[in-house]
């Protein structure tokens, strides 16, 4: 969490019951008491796991939920709010525009968790929409991106930038070659408070990656410019940079590793070949194999319910997130951009002013 938090009482699952003590050892259950809020996935104290699997997984699955009775549409909103504080996985998005509510989920069957949760809590009956991979984008190719923000007066904000494709797993990186006698400081800062936010929908509407972002060339004006200015205008450079450049998609992989009894190896590895899983060679172990790989996680999202079928319940599947991998762009694989996109730069301008004279009523 990255500050101090203040704890009440502490508390030591004993025989049954608990037991107020003074603190905790390494190894104990106890439940604690604080007025601050701790959200799931928080760590108090230092980090220290003993392994990968011990942290929160990433979720790469996406689903709309929608409320089979209208009039439970604002009920179901605040039930999921409340369902996002007890797991923030679920990273619940409202976009009040469309009406939808939108949550990230780890695999199907957590759908049917969260239904019967609605159900049984808050007397809401869901309807959750087929779950959809979330992919990411990268830069294509390298292009520039030219933004010239100076009407209505007053504002002024002239910037290019180049859009380089990033090495694989790098995220995002920022550099400014325009001299502080054209674009002073306080004006870079904003640039760079805008661009994660801006990344956070490509061309194709999922979150880039991968990418080196370079301020080439820009000026400001000594009477019209504002911090706002550079704030509005860098989203429309970028994402004009990567209109020029085209994205290519990014799907999740999962690694996995398989023990199952050597009867059924023939079954899993012809499940597996179907799903153009690329296959170690299997290792036996007495009567069981086990078999390593990757595969897709569009092909693989559904295949716990389907191994457990194949091997009669009686394997062991383990699927954990294993970086990502280009692959073809299809219109199915295609998510709408949600809000106005920086690409509508006429829209965005009037969007974005709206935006700020909103927040200067409020700080008024």
């Amino acid at each position: 969490m990255g500050k101090d938090i203040k704890i009440n009482q502490i508390f030591k699952a004993e025989a049954g019951g608990l037991e107020q003590v003074a603190e905790l050892h390494q190894g104990e259950i106890g439940l604690i008491t604080t007025s601050d809020i701790i959200l799931a996935g928080d760590i108090l104290g230092n980090e220290k796991l003993a392994d990968s699997y011990s942290k929160i997984s990433n979720a790469v699955l996406a689903v709309e939920v929608k409320a089979v009775e209208e009039k439970d549409y604002q009920k179901l909103g605040e039930a999921l709010e409340i369902l996002n504080l007890e797991d923030p996985i679920l990273d619940f998005k409202w976009f009040k525009e469309e009406r939808e509510f939108h949550l990230k989920i780890l695999g199907p069957i957590q759908t049917e968790v969260l239904k019967d949760s609605l159900s049984q809590r808050w007397g809401i009956e869901a309807e959750f929409l087929p779950p959809k991979v979330i992919y990411k984008e990268t830069p294509a190719q390298s292009a520039e991106g030219y933004v010239r923000y100076w009407m209505p007066k007053p504002c002024w904000a002239i910037m290019t930038f180049l859009i380089e494709p990033g090495e694989a797993g790098s995220g995002m990186s920022f550099e400014n070659k325009v001299r502080s006698s054209d674009i002073s400081q306080k004006y870079i800062n904003e640039v760079k408070r805008a661009i994660p936010w801006t990344l956070k929908q490509g061309l194709h509407g999922y979150e880039v990656t991968d990418i080196k972002i370079t301020l080439i060339k820009g000026e400001e004006h000594n009477v019209h410019s504002n911090p706002g200015d550079f704030l509005l205008a860098t989203p429309m450079g970028i994402m004009r940079g990567l209109e020029n450049a085209g994205t290519d998609l990014l799907e999740p992989m999962y690694a996995f590793e398989i023990k199952a009894q050597q009867e059924f190896l023939g079954s899993v590895s012809s499940d597996l070949s179907q799903m153009r899983a690329t296959l170690e060679s299997p290792l036996f172990d007495g009567d069981f194999f086990i078999l390593k790989g990757r595969v897709a996680v569009a092909q693989a999202m559904d295949y716990a319910i389907q191994f457990n079928a194949t091997t009669s319940g009686k394997g062991r599947l383990k699927l954990s997130l294993d970086g990502y991998e280009k692959t073809t762009l299809t219109e199915d694989k295609v998510r709408a951009y949600k809000g106005v996109s920086p690409l509508d730069e006429s829209q965005w301008i009037l969007h974005m002013r709206g935006a700020f004279k909103a927040v200067e009523r409020i700080m008024g």
